[in-house]
């Protein structure tokens, strides 16, 4: 018998396989199938939903600096980013009406020539 991580017993696939009754080839093949493995996120999304609270209280400790009393600028991050006060956004503003039109004429691009051919003789 297997132990998780919260300490609950965990079956191993041989329990699993006697327990069932089928043959440790077959439960692989269920393993990767997707319906099984949308069934097995729903239950991850499940038990995740569970620990919302433990989250948010470990985030709020780091935020208030944990245990060396440093508020964590990651934490920050991530409560600023989840109540949409802080965002990756950059906004582009079109000032096209605030430019001026700086072409120059044919004649004017001649003169320019002409004057830097002058300077280097």
């Amino acid at each position: 018998m297997l132990i998780s991580e919260d300490g609950r017993k965990k079956k191993s696939m041989q329990e699993l396989e006697e327990e069932i009754g089928i043959a440790r080839s077959t439960l692989y093949d269920w393993k990767v199938q997707e319906h099984f493995i949308d069934y097995v996120n729903f239950l991850t999304d499940i038990n995740l939903r569970g620990m919302q609270s433990e989250v948010n209280v470990a985030l709020m400790r780091a935020i208030r600096g944990g245990n060396n009393g440093l508020p964590s600028v990651k934490a920050i991050d991530l409560y600023m980013r989840r109540w949409a006060l802080l965002s990756g956004r950059t906004i582009v503003e079109d000032r096209s009406d605030k430019i001026t039109n700086n072409r120059k004429t044919d004649e004017e691009i001649r003169r320019d020539i002409a004057d830097l051919n002058d300077l280097i003789g």
